[in-house]
């Protein structure tokens, strides 16, 4: 049997220091971990999100003029880190590179982008960039053919009257 004594006491302030600092140690670490795993899964499943909204942008852009299309859009962000904004496409006259591609950000990094190619298509928001942020939308995708100046792909003062037209349904 063991017997309590004095050096019992003497002891616990060195195991209690050395308990924290396991803990100082521990903690941010593993939050470090958690936050860049959120971080990649919200990234990843944006992407897959936006993968499924280009393919349905260049279905309707095949079919040609008049084709609409609704695509539901599932903006989950991850576990800890949010989704702070997604910007579809821009406004009539805006630069090429907004008009083709998407651009976001998650959890307070840097701004990713996602470029929609081959074929290069102008994706207009008559009202301005169509911004999104976490939850569920149901964005009308529509190809028009319509002149309207502004959208000059590359520059050279040729401009585009095919377009896809997108904005969200209430």
């Amino acid at each position: 049997m063991r017997s309590l004594d004095n050096q019992g006491i003497e002891g616990l302030p060195l195991q209690l220091m050395i308990i924290m600092i396991v803990i100082v140690i521990a903690v941010p670490m593993s939050w470090n971990y958690l936050t860049s795993y959120s971080e990649k899964q919200a990234k990843q499943s944006v992407q897959d999100q936006l993968e499924y909204f280009e393919m349905s942008v260049k279905d309707v852009y095949s079919m040609g003029p008049g084709n609409v299309r609704v695509v539901e859009l599932k903006l989950d962000g991850g576990s800890i880190s949010k989704i702070e904004f997604i910007h579809m496409g821009g406004c009539v006259g805006d630069v090429w590179s907004n008009l083709s591609s998407c651009r976001y950000i998650i959890g307070g990094s840097q701004m990713d982008y996602y470029m929609i190619t081959d074929p290069n298509i102008a994706i207009v928001n008559m009202t301005g960039v169509l911004e999104l942020t976490g939850g569920s939308y149901s964005v009308q995708v529509k190809s028009l053919d319509e002149f309207i100046t502004g959208i000059d792909a590359d520059g050279d003062g040729v401009l585009y009257s095919r377009y896809v037209e997108i904005g969200v349904v209430p």
